[in-house]
């Protein structure tokens, strides 16, 4: 993507300093900037039950110009 933004869904309790050490740690990428998102639940019905789809957060990461994103992250 430009300017090295990527998109992630992820649950809703986690935070920006979670989401910072697990990428630092684990895929040893130089996170520049989190942004992150509540998404709004939807309401689903099916017959005559009434229910909610689940709750999600979306995380937009910055990473550093020299970074490169594992292939894991990467859709085809």
């Amino acid at each position: 993507m430009e300017n090295q933004k990527y998109v992630f869904l992820i649950n809703q309790r986690l935070t920006k300093t979670h989401i910072k050490y697990f990428f630092e740690k684990f895929y040893k990428i130089q996170i520049k900037k989190i942004n992150t998102t509540n998404i709004s639940r939807k309401k689903l019905q099916i017959l005559n039950i009434q229910s909610y789809k689940k709750v999600y957060k979306r995380c937009i990461i910055t990473i550093s110009q020299n970074a490169i994103l594992p292939p894991i992250f990467l859709k085809k």
